[in-house]
């Protein structure tokens, strides 16, 4: 290889490496759309779709999702979901989430207080805490999720 070449080559190497920047970790926005979906063999199902952003310049890969659901503080179910879904560059997304809710596995004041609450249509409240794993560029990224709001019945029925 001449020498003029080389240093060509070298120099366009080294001004690609540093143009790029690194993966960003794509950001927790908001939960939305939380309803209530049915209630089948003794459990509770559950539906929303947490919206999140990608500030990367290249679609990432979503892969999973491991939360925990609390309600009046106390823990209610655990949502874990093995997910492939492709998210686009630069644009916000929503992750469908499923939540199974056991009355079993509540404790007598939240199951009783909570319904009675609902029921008044008095708001509860829901809190949504765990991460999502993306990958991005091959690079696994977990997504903090702390999210907390007040559900009442009628926002279960939209």
């Amino acid at each position: 290889m001449k020498p003029v070449s080389f240093c060509l080559f070298f120099a366009l190497l080294l001004l690609q490496f540093f143009a790029c920047e690194a993966p960003k970790q794509p950001e927790f926005k908001e939960l939305v759309n939380v309803k209530f979906n049915s209630w089948t063999k003794g459990n509770l199902a559950l539906t929303a779709d947490a919206v999140f952003n990608n500030p990367n310049p290249f679609g990432i890969q979503l892969t999973g999702t491991d939360m925990n659901l609390l309600l009046d503080g106390k823990k209610a179910a655990h949502v874990q979901q093995a997910v492939d879904m492709q998210v686009p560059a630069a644009r916000d997304f929503k992750v469908p989430i499923n939540i199974s809710i056991n009355p079993k596995d509540l404790s007598p004041d939240l199951l009783w207080g909570g319904a009675l609450s609902m029921l008044g249509n008095k708001k509860i409240n829901m809190r949504l805490n765990g991460t999502v794993t993306v990958r991005v560029l091959e690079i696994d990224f977990k997504i903090p999720v702390d999210h907390t709001q007040e559900l009442s019945l009628k926002d279960l029925r939209r």
